[in-house]
C-alpha cells in the first residue's frame, strides 16, 4: 500500500507490549501525518507548494540583490583605481611613472575599458595587459619593454615615442594609432591591424608584420615612413617590400 494514503493509525499489536514498543508505535503515527495530510489534504499540499515557490522567489531576488551590490563595490573599486592612477601619474618629477603598473594590470585583467586613459611615461616593463581595452589612452613615450598587449585595443591610442623591446602587440587593433618615433625592437605585430597608424620616423628593427596585411591593414606607403637597422630589417608579408632609410 502507498505510504500516506492510509489514514494513520496507532499500532493495536504494539501498544499491548511494553513501553518501548509503545514509543515507537506513537513515533511511526506521528510521522505517518504528514505523508498522509500531503497526499490527502488539498489545502495542505497547496500551502505547501506556496511556501516552496516563496522561498524560491525570496532565494533569486536575495541572490540578484547580493550581485547588484557586489556590482556596485566593483564600480566604486574601479572608480577608485582611476582616480589613484590619476593621481599617482600627477606626482611630481615622475615619482609615480613606476607605481601605476598593478593598478593597469588590475584593470586590464578584468576587461575593464581604459579609454582615453593617461599613462604618458608610465613604466609599464613585463606588464600582462592581454586584450585590454586602451582606445585613444596616451601612452606616448611610456616603457612597454616585454609588455603583453596581443589582442588589445588601442584604435586612436598614442604610443608616440614609446620604448618597445619584446612587445607582444600580435593580433592587436592600432588602427588610427600615433606610433611616430617610436623605438620598435623585436617586437611581435602578426596579425595586428595597422589600418592609418602613423608610423613616420618609427624606429622597427625586426619587428614581425607577418600576415599585418591581411584585408590591406598595413600599406607600403605606411611602412616607407619608419626606419630600421639594415641588418636586421622588419619581417613583412610577401605583398610589402622593405624600403625604409636605416635609422640615425
Amino acid at each position: 500500500m502507498k505510504v500516506g494514503t492510509v489514514r494513520p493509525e496507532l499500532r493495536p499489536d504494539w501498544m499491548k507490549k511494553n513501553l518501548a514498543w509503545k514509543i515507537l508505535a506513537g513515533l511511526e503515527y506521528l510521522a505517518a501525518w504528514p505523508f498522509y495530510a500531503f497526499h490527502t489534504l488539498a489545502l495542505f499540499r497547496l500551502t505547501i507548494e506556496l511556501g516552496a515557490i516563496a522561498a524560491l522567489i525570496f532565494t533569486v531576488f536575495g541572490v540578484y540583490g547580493e550581485f547588484q551590490e557586489r556590482e556596485k563595490d566593483r564600480a566604486v573599486r574601479i572608480a577608485t583605481m582611476f582616480v589613484q592612477i590619476a593621481q599617482t601619474m600627477a606626482l611630481p618629477e615622475g615619482k609615480g611613472l613606476k607605481a601605476v603598473k598593478p593598478s593597469v594590470e588590475l584593470l586590464a585583467g578584468e576587461a575593464v575599458p581604459m579609454l582615453g586613459i593617461n599613462l604618458k611615461g608610465a613604466d609599464l616593463f613585463s606588464a600582462d595587459l592581454r586584450g585590454a581595452d586602451f582606445r585613444g589612452a596616451n601612452l606616448s613615450g611610456a616603457n612597454l619593454d616585454h609588455v603583453n598587449l596581443s589582442g588589445a585595443n588601442l584604435g586612436g591610442a598614442n604610443l608616440g615615442g614609446t620604448i618597445s623591446i619584446h612587445l607582444n602587440l600580435s593580433d592587436a587593433d592600432l588602427s588610427n594609432a600615433d606610433l611616430s618615433n617610436a623605438f620598435l625592437l623585436n617586437v611581435n605585430l602578426g596579425g595586428a591591424d595597422l589600418i592609418g597608424a602613423d608610423l613616420s620616423s618609427a624606429h622597427i628593427t625586426n619587428v614581425d608584420f607577418s600576415e599585418a596585411n591581411s584585408a590591406q591593414r598595413l600599406s607600403q606607403d605606411q611602412l616607407d615612413e619608419a626606419c630600421a637597422d639594415p641588418s636586421n630589417p622588419p619581417q613583412l608579408p610577401a605583398s610589402l617590400t622593405w624600403n625604409g632609410p636605416p635609422c640615425d
